[in-house]
């Protein structure tokens, strides 16, 4: 809903594989960085705005009218927490701390 706020690749990629086996975890290392997400599920008290926009608080349903954010199924996929940490791979790192 917020364009500032919009799912990049990783994103996509994470929330399609969390979707599709259940995973609570999904990570990728490339170019020195690790993406890592975590899925949050629907609950019951997600379902007070994100289900219908008829069912949704009007102070809600007046700030986002469109079809997004709504259509929620408690306990599916309702999105990721997803974070970028710096990663750098040092065998002798690895190796020294066995």
């Amino acid at each position: 809903m917020n364009p500032v706020n919009a799912p990049d690749g990783f994103d996509l990629r994470a929330m399609q594989a969390l979707r599709q086996n259940g995973q609570r975890e999904f990570y990728e290392i490339k170019s020195g960085e690790m993406r890592y997400a975590r899925r949050l599920v629907a609950k019951d008290s997600c379902m007070n705005c994100h289900d219908t926009p008829d069912k949704a608080p009007s102070t809600i349903a007046r700030l986002y009218p469109g079809p997004q954010g709504y259509g929620y199924v408690k306990g599916d996929l309702a999105g990721i927490i997803s974070v970028r940490v710096p990663y750098v791979y040092d065998r002798s790192v690895v190796l020294d701390n066995l």
